[in-house]
């Protein structure tokens, strides 16, 4: 992941796999419905997700007390949340059968995560699903409090005309100061660009570079108070950002500003903006949040109603196309954890690289974020990170040197944000989509013990170059954290708990003089620690007490004699729940036939090449496919063909060049034109039909298509006037089609689809629904590639005969003589010189079908082949899923499956298996997440899918160990 770092990947939404170890830990039981329940109102789709999974939904109309809601959360699984509800440590409590708490939305500071972190419960939000709904709820307040636009309808309604009275500003030409640049503070520099307004920000850790590319200039926090006409604040709600907007900070500000707040109430004084709003320092304020809600206190009625307010009850998120998103995303998130496939916007789970299970690289990965948590909160509000250089000393540290930086800017980001918890899989590509400059440094091992890591940021106080730097090591049997340097003061101090760190004078009475406040206030002192400049005469002590450390004793020490700074600090106690892994000893038994590639197939069970070459059928080689034996066995062929699959016998049939390739693009050269063409796909193949009708064939088309492999397209947009090209079964995505009900008996278009890889495997039809039907055969019926089949209707003889397509048609592809159909194709006559050992092979193919009892047999042994595999990710589903979820629209023939695992890891996987023979190309597709595809079909023995299957899990868990 350090790559990020140096491609600058703008990255900010994460999707991570928990480890295998780590989804045991949480018994993922997905065999009985899970209970869920929806506490605040929320949109429909969030209950219909749930139920297309099987879970029983609980929606309540309307959020309710503490004290009802602990009487029922004791029988849920899962509690769904908006802003309404507040899950407090007495609600987890109560829920024992909870597992999973997820916020339809972004902030969980309704959600008390420590007690939920305690009890075992992952918490999930939707980060992202509300940008777009309240950067534009920002722009709305923006534009009513420059042009009094709520005060103007207000006036009116009430039969006043007071233009005068509401005359407003422009916003071209102002400056807006925006503090909190991510996605949405980003969102709103673009739009303000847009009105010509310039852009100032305030990021503690966003680089100049990122933010040019924002469209912003990157200044400090004062100037953003002196220079802003408008400010507007997108910071989620902690010990920094808390009455951040105050009477101080007002004074600070320009004369007449005016403020919005579209992201937590707490963050503005509510009682000092009303006084500034009545000295007129503030010129007004839009305000979407408030710090209680909602507003019942005189004063919050007062700030309410003044006249330079514009408010709205908290609807920054609230608009269709949100509420959707986040109600849709949560349901899937939780279902997903329920079945164990992956976790998704989890903000309290615990780390996921696999170093971290490894014992002893755990106390250097706690250690590096509690360092990272130690540096962000000793940072200034007026400190700018520039670069950050990780240090390592020792061998040992070097071999864990990604995840520990990984841990270092998980603490780092994790003290200044609140809505979203970053950890080991995430924090890298915050970091880099922040712009941050992060340096590894390896060295010897250091003069005071063997394996430290130091932490060194760099930056600037009011354009004054500074350098902040901690040294960190672990000691005793534990293993535990300590600080053994800050800046150039030696120190000893355990990173644990509520720590005070002082920076004053080394003169007499220092100590004594906090440790007196401290016992004052009830502190309980636990360990008291002093480090030493002899040269300037100064010292840092750190003071480690047993509860938390309030804004006013900090205060109140910082203010005593000798003191220069005081900094409050907790460090988070880093626990870790992976446990040890038993090693899976190789299988005994290896599949009798490796091959499982998905095309060329595996030969049928009974192919034997020896008796293949001595059949009679074989005098045929070297004949010429003219002469009257020739034309026999591919006639033959037809007939077999037709007879097997039931085709109409008002159907023709031809054998055609280039596999199904060939035959697809035969029916598209000579049949599209005189239609739109709609192309319906949902993997590569299809893809690349579609590909062919718009900039080769340069027809006018439609696409109907999704990029998530696993999934289906909306098939109802096919319009039954336009032409239809589909492919019937996703060979690279697993997908099939369930019916063919999108298809209109009534359609006026031709519908041509490319039945190759579900043909014989897979119910086809109605054939009355399909004019145009391609195939080869080697895929279900394993046979050799080279020649194809083409399957004609009566409406696409109709076709051919009645459009002559203007571009100019290759002769192979030439189905016509003279305006009518060449009869002779569709007999025994190719259009071109065919092999006839492929010809035979699909004889051989079919005879061998006509053995088994036909192609509802065959179907059966696909079916069969799929449940194998499916049983086998029913019990192993902490690790493998389908690429398609649902079952309906899941193949039996080339089935795909995601994996726990990286791409790197996938190629090791395929690399141990073809080495040890026992699957041969499973690889998945190149454009598919990272995945294995098996080939189910009948020509593949179920034992052999069996033994397959372990010898993955086998070399899953190598990869994974190793």
């Amino acid at each position: 992941m350090f790559k990020y770092f140096q491609q600058g990947t703008n990255l900010f939404k994460f999707k991570f796999q928990c480890n295998l170890v780590f989804k045991q830990k949480l018994h993922f039981n997905s065999s009985q419905a899970q209970k869920v329940l929806c506490s605040d109102p929320i949109d429909q789709i969030c209950r219909k997700t749930f139920e297309k999974y099987g879970w029983q939904v609980t929606e309540l109309p309307k959020s309710i007390p503490e004290e009802e809601l602990i009487k029922i959360i004791g029988e849920y699984n899962a509690l769904v949340v908006r802003s309404g509800t507040k899950v407090t440590e007495n609600v987890i409590q109560h829920g024992k059968n909870l597992k999973y708490i997820g916020r339809a939305g972004t902030g969980v500071d309704n959600i008390d995560l420590e007690a939920a972190t305690n009890k075992g419960i992952l918490v999930m939000n939707t980060p992202g699903g509300n940008t777009v709904s309240t950067a534009e709820h920002t722009m709305a307040l923006i534009m009513s409090l420059s042009r009094n636009i709520p005060q103007g309808t207000s006036s009116l309604q009430e039969g006043r005309w007071d233009r005068k009275f509401l005359e407003g500003v422009e916003l071209s030409g102002k400056t807006i100061g925006i503090i909190g640049i991510g996605k949405i503070g980003a969102l709103i520099s673009k739009w303000c660009n847009a009105f010509g307004m310039r852009v100032i920000g305030y990021d503690p850790v966003l680089s100049p570079e990122k933010a040019e590319d924002y469209g912003l200039n990157l200044v400090t926090l004062d100037k953003i108070y002196e220079q802003s006409d408008f400010i507007t604040v997108h910071t989620p709600l902690n010990n920094n950002t808390k009455n951040l907007f105050n009477k101080n900070s007002l004074q600070k500000c320009k004369k007449g500003v005016k403020l919005i707040n579209c992201a937590r109430g707490g963050i503005i004084n509510e009682e000092d903006l009303l006084e500034a709003l009545e000295k007129n320092q503030v010129g007004g304020a839009a305000l979407d949040v408030f710090s209680e809600e909602p507003p019942k206190s005189p004063i919050l009625k007062r700030l309410i109603s003044h006249k330079k307010v514009v408010s709205t009850p908290h609807l920054g998120a609230s608009t269709g196309e949100a509420q959707v998103k986040v109600a849709q995303s949560i349901a899937q998130q939780i279902s997903e954890a329920f079945l164990g496939q992956s976790l998704f916007g989890v903000v309290n789970a615990p780390v996921g690289y696999e170093l971290a299970m490894n014992p002893g690289f755990q106390p250097y990965i706690a250690l590096g974020q509690k360092i990272g948590s130690f540096q962000g909160q000793m940072m200034e509000q007026s400190f700018s990170v520039k670069k950050i250089e990780i240090q390592y000393f020792g061998e040992f540290l070097q071999r864990s040197a990604q995840v520990v930086t990984s841990a270092v800017l998980a603490g780092l980001l994790n003290s200044f944000q609140g809505d979203v918890k970053y950890n080991l899989m995430n924090s890298q590509v915050q970091a880099a989509n922040l712009g941050l400059q992060i340096q590894q440094n390896f060295n010897p091992e250091h003069s005071i013990t063997k394996n430290v890591i130091g932490v060194i940021f760099e930056g600037e106080v009011n354009g004054v170059k500074l350098q902040k730097k901690l040294l960190g090591s672990c000691y005793g049997a534990n293993k535990d954290s300590y600080l053994i340097g800050i800046d150039d003061y030696e120190v000893f101090l355990p990173l644990d708990g509520h720590i005070l760190v002082e920076k004053h004078q080394d003169t007499p009475g220092v100590l004594a003089d906090t440790t007196r406040i401290m016992a004052q206030n009830n502190y309980n002192i636990q360990n008291l620690y002093l480090g030493r400049n002899k040269i300037d005469g100064t010292a840092i002590s750190g003071v480690q007490v047993d509860r938390p450390i309030s804004e006013e004793i900090r205060g109140l020490i910082q203010n005593t004699n000798h003191v220069n700074q005081a900094y409050k600090i907790h460090i988070n106690k880093v626990t870790f729940k992976f446990s040890s892994k038993q090693k899976i000893e190789k299988p005994n038994q290896k599949p009798q036939n490796p091959n499982f590639s998905s095309g060329p197939c595996s030969k049928h069970p009974e192919f034997d090449l020896k008796n293949f070459a001595l059949k009679d059928s074989m005098k045929v080689l070297g004949r010429s496919h003219r002469s009257k034996l020739g034309k026999q066995r591919i006639a033959l062929a037809l007939e077999k063909t037709r007879k097997i699959l039931n085709i109409p016998e008002n159907y023709k049939i031809a054998l055609v060049p280039g596999s199904d390739t060939g035959a697809v693009e035969m029916a598209m050269w000579s049949m599209l034109g005189p239609k739109t063409v709609d192309v319906a796909y949902w993997e590569s193949f299809g893809k690349g039909w579609y590909t062919d009708v718009k900039d080769h064939l340069k027809l006018k088309c439609n696409k109907i298509s999704t990029d998530n492999y696993g999934e289906l397209p909306d098939l109802s947009q096919v319009n039954p006037k336009n032409d239809l090209v589909f492919v019937y079964n996703g060979t690279t995505s697993g997908v099939k089609v369930k019916n063919l009900d999108f298809i209109s008996e009534n359609r006026e278009g031709l519908v041509i689809a490319d039945c190759t890889s579900g043909i014989f495997a897979q119910n086809i039809g109605p054939y009355s629904k399909i004019d145009v039907l391609t195939f080869s055969w080697q895929k279900v019926l394993g046979g050799e590639g080279g020649h194809g089949i083409l399957i004609l209707s009566p409406k696409a003889v109709e076709r051919l005969e009645s459009y002559k397509p203007e571009r100019p048609l290759p002769k192979i592809f030439r189905m016509t003589k003279k305006g009518k159909l060449d009869e002779s194709l569709f007999k025994d006559s190719p259009i071109n010189t065919p092999s006839m050992l492929c010809i035979e092979d699909y004889i051989d193919a079919l005879e061998w079908v006509e053995r088994q009892g036909g192609v509802k047999k065959i179907q059966e042994i696909c079916d069969q082949n799929l449940k194998i595999v499916e049983d086998f990710v029913k019990q192993n589903k902490n690790w493998i899923s389908f690429l398609a979820k649902d079952p309906e629209i899941r193949s039996n023939t080339s089935v795909c499956l995601a994996i726990d695992a990286s791409s790197e890891q996938i190629k090791k996987i395929n690399s141990l298996l073809e080495n040890e023979g026992v699957a041969y190309d499973v690889n998945g597709y190149k454009d598919a997440p990272p995945s294995l595809r098996i080939w189910c079909g009948a020509t593949v023995k179920g034992e052999d899918i069996r033994r397959a299957l372990e010898w993955i899990k086998w070399a899953f868990q190598e990869v994974k160990q190793n």
